[in-house]
């Protein structure tokens, strides 16, 4: 199993998994602006473009995928989005793995914060997120502040 960048090949496996996790009304309108931000982050030369990676078994398929990108107010200031694990795939440490290869390329970018707007935090406590600031509506904003040390 490996943790690679996302290629234009890979768009068709992503989207059917973005699929299972998003089935609620406006799902078409969803699914329409995500298949724009894969393309995008694969010929965007901006500063905040999203980076995707993709985790594959031995047989080449696709179980997973996540993305981060820089929040264009500050350089060392990074967010993560769009972790996602086939269903029938979870709970076997894959997510656990995106998250933590996209924490460890955000350190190497020489950022120091990382954000993530979630309505699940208690995957992310376990990286070392707290909650910042939450909303009525279930969401929260959760930061990890990175030590270059470690």
């Amino acid at each position: 199993m490996s943790i690679r960048n996302l290629t234009l090949s890979d768009v068709p496996e992503i989207i059917e998994i973005f699929k299972f996790h998003n089935q609620s009304e406006g799902w078409n309108e969803s699914l329409e602006r995500f298949t724009h931000e894969l393309h995008e982050s694969l010929n965007s030369q901006e500063f905040t473009k999203p980076y995707y990676v993709v985790y594959e078994n031995e047989q080449g398929s696709i179980l997973g995928f996540g993305a981060y990108s820089n929040t264009g107010f500050d350089d060392g200031v990074y967010g993560l989005f769009w972790g996602i694990v086939h269903p029938e795939h979870q709970g076997k440490g894959i997510g656990k793995a995106l998250t933590e290869e996209r924490i460890q390329r955000i350190k190497q970018a020489g950022a120091h914060i990382i954000l993530s707007t979630t309505k699940k935090t208690w995957h992310l406590e376990r990286f070392g997120f707290k909650v910042i600031e939450s909303r009525d509506d279930g969401y929260y904003l959760m930061m990890k502040t990175l030590k270059h040390f470690e």
